[in-house]
C-alpha cells in the first residue's frame, strides 16, 4: 500500500502583514494602537522572529479591516455553483 506524504504549505505571515499594513499606509505604531498589541510584538512578527497566535491574527485582521484569511495568501474569486 502506498503512503502519500503531504507537506504543509509554507505561509509567510510576516510578509503578508507588512504588505497589508503598508498598502493601507499604516505605521507600525498606529497598527499597534489599533490592534492592542505592542509595536515590539508587531516588529517581531514582521521580521519573522515569532509566529502570531490565532487570536493575534484576529486582532490584526480587525485592525487592518481584512479577513484573517488575507494573511495566508490572495483571496480567490468566489464563483457561484448551481446544482
Amino acid at each position: 500500500m502506498e503512503s502519500f506524504v503531504r507537506e504543509a504549505a509554507s505561509v509567510d505571515v510576516a510578509s503578508s502583514l507588512r504588505e497589508l499594513r503598508e498598502a493601507r499606509g499604516i505605521s507600525m505604531r498606529t497598527l499597534a494602537t489599533k490592534s492592542g498589541l505592542s509595536a515590539n510584538a508587531l516588529s517581531m512578527i514582521e521580521r519573522g522572529k515569532t509566529s502570531p497566535s490565532v487570536s493575534t491574527l484576529y486582532k490584526l485582521a480587525d485592525a487592518l479591516g481584512v479577513s484573517i484569511t488575507a494573511f495566508f495568501g490572495p483571496e480567490t474569486e468566489k464563483k457561484q455553483v448551481v446544482f
